[in-house]
């Protein structure tokens, strides 16, 4: 006397199904998460970079010539 509540195939669906869902809400913090290391990153080296840029600059003309110089490049490169 078997009393089985659910058939073979309905359990394969249903733990795929959860499977699924359990993928799917990991996936969206997962995300976020490598989005806002991977913007961070970015941003750091380029401000890295300008601080090098800048550095060089012999008094406050050239720094001024410089940012202008660099202007396009501060929010905009890759």
């Amino acid at each position: 006397m078997e009393c089985a509540l659910f058939s073979f195939r309905q359990k394969i669906f249903f733990t795929y199904a959860l499977l699924f869902l359990i993928c799917i809400l990991l996936t969206f913090p997962i995300s976020q998460w490598m989005v806002r290391a991977i913007a961070i990153q970015s941003m750091t080296e380029r401000a890295d970079e300008l601080i090098r840029d800048l550095r060089t600059a012999s008094d406050n003309d050239a720094l001024v010539r410089r940012l202008k110089s660099l202007k396009h490049q501060i929010f905009f490169s890759c």
